[in-house]
């Protein structure tokens, strides 16, 4: 609960981030080695895969999503600005700020 508790606070995010801060706080902590189950995640022990967690974002940062030539004009800008909360299925999460 503390690393949900903290985690909107930290990036400036209002109460109505709480719900994605503690499923992102979930998401890594089973991904998370564990001493306690001799160096493998929760994540690991229940698919049987090994974790990677080189995709791993900080929660609240901001995130620069590309838009493609098709849905935009010359002068638009080729890139839209988003807030990363959290994980969804595989993927990640944003929400534009």
């Amino acid at each position: 609960m503390e690393k949900e508790r903290s985690m909107p606070n930290c990036f400036g995010l209002g109460l109505e981030f709480q719900e994605k801060a503690v499923d992102t706080a979930c998401y890594v902590v089973n991904r998370s080695p564990s001493s306690v189950l001799e160096d493998k995640s929760p994540y690991e022990l229940w698919t049987g895969k090994k974790t990677s967690l080189s995709h791993l974002t900080e929660f609240g940062c901001d995130a620069y999503v590309h838009v493609p030539k098709e849905k935009r004009t010359k002068l638009d800008s080729k890139y839209e600005r988003f807030i990363f909360i959290g994980y969804m299925d595989g993927l990640k999460h944003y929400m534009r700020r």
